[in-house]
């Protein structure tokens, strides 16, 4: 059976066309490629392990800077809570890499079908929109910690002061836009 949607095609009668496509490898194998549709893979681990070190550390380093100014400091500045909203978002960003990962993110494109493609891509494009204000909330800490530390007054070092703010202002329209 010939689809107009799809000229040139062939499809078995009787089966939805888009159905069938998606049960189709991405990417035809090279020769003498393993041909088995899986979406497990031998790298996939290394996803986990990197993972595991990237929220460990954080955790951590985190966890100094807030017993710190706890303790010696005995308040919170606007950089922190920067910083745990950045950590929030880390977390969530790599529960979406790992929904990635379960549906076939780090294996063969000619091992995975064009259905899971799909499903690997939505979590892709989740992960995109979440990387927009995590990477906005991490420079802006950093941006505020140069701010106290060059130029904790306007009057004292302006062109700092107000080329780091610029700067804030820059990536928070930058980071909106490309999340839209």
């Amino acid at each position: 059976m010939i689809d107009p949607m799809f000229p040139g095609m062939e499809f078995p009668a009787g089966v939805d066309p888009l159905d069938y496509m998606l049960q189709l490898p991405v990417w035809p194998p090279p020769p003498g490629a393993d041909t088995i549709m899986t979406t497990n893979g031998p790298y996939q681990v290394w996803y986990v392990v990197t993972a595991v070190l990237c929220i460990i550390l954080p955790s951590c380093f985190l966890g100094l800077l807030v017993y710190t100014r706890l303790a010696i400091a005995a308040f919170l500045e606007a950089a922190d809570y920067c910083l745990f909203s950045a950590y929030a978002l880390i977390v969530s960003q790599i529960v979406l890499g790992y929904c990635m990962v379960r549906w076939g993110s780090g294996v063969h494109q000619w091992q995975i079908t064009a259905g899971e493609l799909v499903h690997q891509m939505f979590w892709a494009n989740l992960g995109a929109v979440v990387y927009c204000p995590l990477m906005f909330f991490i420079k802006t800490s950093i941006l505020l910690q140069y701010i106290k530390l060059f130029a904790p007054h306007r009057s004292l070092n302006r062109v700092v002061w107000y080329g780091a703010w610029g700067t804030i202002g820059a990536c928070f329209i930058a980071y909106m836009t490309f999340m839209f």
